[in-house]
């Protein structure tokens, strides 16, 4: 079951590199860690939450305050787009959950 990355995830993951380079920090390591939490998420079957999007979930990969839009099905999980929490603007709404996600 692997992992599949986009482009735009990819193109994600090259910017985010690009950014933590030039504040100094270390980009292979920031990305390996990025790229263990997704591995995490995947590796324990977590469906995250419902997506913005229509059909995608998303996981928080904490502690690193970035967001991967996913699309997990049985055979693998397909990363959309890898995101810094900062930029997300479009708050998720309380109906926009599946049911048995607003159950108590």
């Amino acid at each position: 079951m692997p992992i599949i990355y986009v482009r735009a995830a990819a193109r994600d993951l090259a910017d985010i590199g690009s950014f933590i380079a030039s504040s100094g920090g270390d980009e292979l390591a920031f990305l390996r860690r990025l790229r263990l939490r997704i591995e995490h998420h995947y590796e324990i079957s977590n469906p995250g939450v419902a997506g913005r999007a229509t059909g995608t979930r998303e996981w928080l990969l904490r502690p690193l305050a970035y967001l991967a839009v996913v699309t997990w099905n049985a055979a693998d999980v397909t990363i959309h787009r890898v995101l810094p929490t900062a930029s997300i603007t479009v708050p998720r709404g309380l109906f926009e959950r599946t049911p048995d996600e607003n159950a108590p």
